[in-house]
């Protein structure tokens, strides 16, 4: 099921189903996807179902709606796409992030992590600008991976997609699958569009590596 994901700030507000051909969204109470802003107009903008899929339209909105920093008026939607209203992000969601995106989020920077927490559970490790290792738990059977504020583990690397990858756990295996990335993903330097990984696997993500440790 289509979903749009709602978030302000760093918090997801809202999660709705795209089960109707057309959502009106605005401050005005009545509509479909009720926005409580200064920025959102009564009626800022719609989605609609086509036969090309679903299309975001603003309505002429007084301080407009954006895509990537740019001003957007009508845009075929597509997985990963975030449009900016307000204070809000609509990140549009085809069905690749399957788990429910109101859960608590399941990856930490090792920093923050209590290291008796870690044991026995799987993570990916790589490593920061700076040199440093970071490590991202993994404590769901989906995980997504990339730049975009609704993947679980975001990696902002300009060469992974905004919903690059998963990990999944699937009859006692972990897999990862890639996401029609658009630099591809790789299983110990190997392309692959799904592959079983192991302990001690090493995942690319574009060119960024991490290490898969069971």
């Amino acid at each position: 099921m289509d979903t749009i994901i709602i978030k302000e700030g760093e918090s997801v507000v809202q999660t709705i189903k795209l089960e109707k051909d057309r959502f009106l969204i605005g401050s005005d109470q009545e509509c479909d996807i009720f926005l409580d802003n200064l920025l959102v107009s009564a009626s800022h903008a719609e989605l609609l179902k086509t036969d090309n899929g679903w299309m975001f339209n603003d309505l002429g909105s007084d301080d407009g709606s954006f895509l990537d920093g740019v001003k957007v008026e009508e845009h075929y939607l597509e997985n990963a796409d975030e449009i900016q209203i307000g204070n809000f992000v609509l990140i549009y969601d085809c069905g690749f992030l399957a788990e429910d995106e109101t859960e608590t989020k399941i990856v930490f920077d090792s920093e923050n992590q209590n290291p008796a927490s870690s044991v026995n559970v799987p993570k990916i490790i790589g490593r920061q600008n700076d040199g440093k290792s970071v490590e991202y738990l993994i404590h769901k059977s989906t995980v997504v991976i990339g730049r975009a504020l609704g993947a679980d583990i975001v990696i902002e690397d300009i060469t992974i997609s905004r919903m690059h990858a998963k990990i999944l756990f699937q009859n006692g295996k972990y897999y990862v699958k890639d996401l029609d990335s658009r630099n591809g993903l790789y299983v110990n330097k190997k392309q692959v569009s799904v592959s079983e990984i192991k302990n001690g696997d090493i995942i690319t993500f574009g060119t960024y590596a991490v290490k898969f440790v069971i």
